[in-house]
């Protein structure tokens, strides 16, 4: 019987260190990529025994360092070459030539216990979001949606941060918790980057005489805000098809700041102004 893989664009042959990596590296950069391996894993071999001080420079791009470090990795100082005649050359990671690495030791760990922090880094990202309505383009969300259903990714729904672990002073992971079902779930974590959005707070600005409404400002084309001299842009601004973009915000600081020059120096024209033509900002082209 032969079974039929969904569609792929990567199959990688062998899923030890170099394959695993491999597979990551390809994810991340956005393909979809299958990794086919004859033997069970774990297995044991000797391969990994010796991981050189530049191996971890690997292992940390893919996040994968200290699950490494904390599976109880032991350190190298360097290593020693012996020749069937007995003759001996000895190399230290750290001596007179110099040279640094990304560390200044090597790592040995049983394959039994690598190979299944490989995979797991290759093939585990895990998206959790407080609701099941998602604010980023449609075709983001479809890719998110059909990776989660590839099983190359995992969706959590209306679950949000509880809480943070630590071991001996390190992150080492999260507590989730399911805001429905009250249940809480514990996640590895290398490292927790907060991009939190902002909250929308016009404070004293609520005084100045502005035309509000949710706590937006209502602007005009030009981004006047209802009281003269004073000029909006950006997500604080509202009107009849806003939409809330970087690119959007650009346009608007534009005319925000044109027409507040003018207003400042009522006899000067309005001129945007264009990068090409550098005299109008007093540069010269030399």
């Amino acid at each position: 019987m032969t079974a039929r893989a969904p569609g792929v664009d990567a199959i990688i042959v062998g899923g030890g260190p170099a394959g695993a990596s491999t597979a990551f590296f390809l994810a991340r950069a956005g393909a979809r990529v299958l990794v086919l391996d004859r033997a069970r894993f774990p297995r044991a071999k000797p391969c990994a025994e010796y991981l050189s001080p530049q191996a971890s420079r690997i292992l940390s791009e893919m996040g994968a360092l200290e699950a490494v470090d904390r599976a109880g990795a032991a350190h190298l100082t360097g290593m020693v070459v012996r020749a069937p005649n007995g003759v001996t050359l000895r190399g230290d990671f750290v001596a007179g030539h110099g040279f640094r690495a990304f560390r200044d030791r090597g790592l040995a760990l049983r394959r039994t216990v690598l190979d299944p922090i490989l995979l797991d880094r290759a093939r585990s990202v895990t998206l959790v979001h407080r609701s099941d309505r998602f604010r980023a383009h449609a075709a983001t969300v479809g890719e998110v949606q059909s990776a989660a259903a590839q099983g190359r990714a995992q969706v959590l729904t209306f679950h949000e941060l509880a809480d943070i672990t630590a071991t001996d002073d390190r992150l080492s992971g999260i507590v989730l918790k399911d805001i429905k079902g009250k249940t809480t779930r514990a996640l590895e974590a290398d490292a927790i980057l907060p991009m939190l959005g902002f909250v929308s707070d016009l404070g004293a600005m609520t005084e100045w005489g502005l035309s509000i409404v949710n706590d937006e400002i209502t602007v005009t084309s030009m981004m006047e805000t209802g009281r003269p001299g004073i000029y909006a842009a950006g997500d604080i601004t509202t009107y009849s098809g806003k939409l809330k973009l970087i690119a959007t915000g650009f346009g608007e600081a534009a005319i925000a700041v044109n027409q507040a020059f003018h207003w400042i120096y009522p006899d000067k024209k309005v001129n945007p102004g264009h990068s090409s033509n550098l005299a109008i900002f007093g540069q010269k082209d030399d």
